[in-house]
């Protein structure tokens, strides 16, 4: 027998993959009443990473450049910008909401040179994302809590929400800012407003609306690498009285691999990409807003996830892990569609009325070489897809000048196909490590339906000047059916065959529950009670065993914090305290007897235990420095 092979798969080295290429010189143009005619803008990147072997590199990538016809010379205050959100499903100042949230805006976006979601959680206390593999396994975690996106009948602990509408399958949570004008990720249970599967938080995008005002922006980076990545955006009024008015928006990204596949010269990490984005709105009248949204997003990169660094095959890697040798292609095909439809009326009392209805169409496709060899041991070919229907209502009201609330109704439909081909080589020349001695197959075809409604709820009630109670309550009922089809053929073990069907079918109530205070103008402090749900689901990966189903898990957040803003509005310091009581954990088991080793099983409990801080100072015009300390425990 060969030694056995260590392969890295996204270890603390691989993450130092992502410092290699990176933007050499960004270049943007903007037009628009809100900017500077003619403005020509690029930025300063300075690039320290890791270089594979233990030491750091560090370079100045890019000179800034800044040019203005006709600029006007004005004298601006030294202050941070007041920062709007949408955690509550209405626009609120972050400084006066009870939850512990890291909020971007569009200039934060720009400013960070983000150009996806996993550039952001950098700069957000207790959030991680893997680096470049994500691209195949979106893996988001917030306070410890994270989920394995490869099994579709998984679902993950933190969701996404595009304005609004849900993204079903964390696999799409990666695509490009462009037009992203705000972005928002809310820790802790957000299950009254937000619904299930965010049992960890929540992570709520809003991008570009078209209005009365023309705008446009164009942005082009090139790097090492052939780095090529631009954007454009632009939009405004269709018709002189602005009621009609639309948007368009796009991007691509084309880059060179730089990890060496040394048997046939292919390199691997490479990027090529492309997307866009339109909207149409409709005013009518002052009390009638509609919006009509249609996106698309295709990524045909090439990934490698997988390198050996000590045994067979390793001789290639050892020094360099830019360098690989593998015979799986490693090519992904992801491609994300979708749209919704707004519709938002005012009533005279000043009460307003929201229908959401949601599309989406997810495809993600990936060959992973398993045995990380030249050989043609094994490989394992993912091809998942997956459609939903979403709808959601809600009314928002005032009762007099001491309640505000929201109720809703919310409907989802989805249905992920998931197809799993693993092809094993034969004992032969090409081959002389492989373990049968005829090409075997090992096959794998499941297909998940998922009903979901829900009603749901929330009031803030003001108690005096300075005090306000939060009440709020979602009641969910959800449906799950499964087909699957498992077939293997693996000496010694024999032929397995798995054809079954199930369903399971979990209702809960999630809550919330706080009071926040203010002691001064610019501090305030809250201490809430909040209970998450996260639904159930199936194995429907390679697991070896009929045991499929798994329970809901649930979970109850205690949280106290303080947000404080200096009265010259210098600086701001929020913080939070959180303790969380897990029942039934759903976590990936190892089991020895199965032929697959791992399913997702529920713990019966656990407990996780934190401290965000956020400290944001404006030190220089221009100049922002951000201090986020991870302080997470279990």
């Amino acid at each position: 027998m060969p030694e056995q092979s260590q392969a890295l798969i996204d270890g603390d080295d691989q993450y130092s993959l992502a410092g290699i290429a990176q933007p050499l010189v960004n270049i943007n143009l903007q037009w628009g009443a809100q900017t500077m005619p003619n403005s020509i803008r690029a930025y300063i990147f300075l690039d320290a990473a890791t270089d594979g072997r233990g030491g750091i590199s560090a370079s100045i990538l890019a000179v800034f450049i800044s040019m203005s016809a006709l600029a006007p010379i004005v004298a601006q205050a030294l202050e941070l910008e007041e920062v709007i959100v949408t955690a509550q499903k209405r626009e609120q100042n972050l400084q006066e909401i009870p939850i512990s949230v890291t909020a971007f805006n569009e200039s934060d976006i720009a400013g960070l040179g983000a150009n996806d979601l996993r550039d952001l959680t950098n700069f957000a206390p207790n959030v991680a994302m893997p680096g470049l593999a994500s691209n195949v396994d979106s893996n988001i975690t917030i306070r410890g809590i994270s989920s394995d996106t490869r099994n579709t009948g998984f679902e993950s602990g933190a969701s996404m929400y595009v304005d609004g509408v849900f993204v079903g399958r964390s696999t799409a949570m990666t695509s490009n800012t462009v037009d992203v004008v705000g972005l928002e990720i809310l820790r802790g249970p957000q299950g009254t407003l937000f619904g299930k599967n965010t049992i960890a938080g929540a992570i709520n995008v809003t991008t570009r609306t078209p209005g009365d005002e023309a705008y446009g922006n164009a942005e082009i980076q090139m790097g090492n690498y052939d780095l090529v990545r631009g954007r454009f955006s632009f939009g405004g009024p269709l018709t002189e009285d602005g009621r009609v008015s639309a948007s368009v928006a796009a991007h691509v990204s084309d880059r060179d691999g730089f990890q060496n596949n040394v048997s046939d010269g292919r390199y691997f990490w490479t990027v090529n990409n492309h997307g866009a984005i339109a909207k149409l709105r409709f005013r009518p009248n002052e009390n009638l807003d509609i919006v009509l949204s249609a996106d698309t997003f295709e990524d045909d990169s090439r990934m490698n996830i997988t390198t050996v660094i000590s045994g067979l095959g390793s001789d290639c890697c050892v020094d360099d892990i830019r360098n690989t040798d593998i015979n799986a292609a490693g090519e992904i095909e992801r491609k994300f569609s979708g749209g919704y439809l707004s519709i938002q009326y005012t009533l005279a009392s000043g009460a307003v009325f929201t229908s959401l209805t949601g599309y989406r169409n997810n495809k993600r496709k990936f060959t992973s070489d398993d045995d990380a060899t030249f050989f043609p041991v094994l490989e394992t070919t993912f091809d998942d897809r997956d459609k939903q229907w979403t709808q959601e209502f809600r009314f928002a009201n005032s009762a007099g000048d001491s309640v505000d609330y929201v109720l809703g109704f919310y409907y989802y439909d989805q249905q992920v196909t998931s197809d799993r081909d693993s092809p094993t080589g034969a004992i032969g020349p090409d081959c002389p490590v492989c373990f049968a001695p005829v090409p075997l197959l090992v096959a794998l075809d499941s297909e998940i339906n998922t009903q979901s409604w829900a009603f749901f709820g929330q009031a803030d009630w003001k108690v005096g000047e300075k005090t306000i109670v939060t009440v709020g309550l979602r009641y969910t009922d959800e449906d799950k059916d499964l087909d699957f089809f498992d077939l293997r053929g693996l000496p010694p073990f024999g032929i397995i065959s798995l054809n079954t069907t199930d369903s399971i079918s979990d209702s809960a109530l999630s809550w919330t529950a706080g009071v926040s205070h203010f002691f001064q103008e610019n501090t305030m402090g809250y201490a809430k009670l909040s209970r998450g749900f996260k639904s159930g689901g199936f194995n429907a990966d390679y697991v070896g065993n009929p045991e499929l189903a798994f329970e809901p898990e649930y979970a109850l957040t205690a949280e106290a914090g303080v947000k404080f803003q200096s009265q010259d509005n210098r600086w701001r310091l929020n913080t939070a305290i959180f303790h969380t009581n897990y029942d039934d954990l759903q976590v990936s088991v190892f089991n020895p007897d199965d032929l697959a080793g791992f399913s997702i099983k529920n713990a019966a409990k656990a407990t996780i235990y934190g401290l965000e801080i956020e400290l944001t100072a404006a030190l220089t015009d221009g100049f922002r420095a951000i201090w986020q300390p991870r302080i997470p425990k279990s």
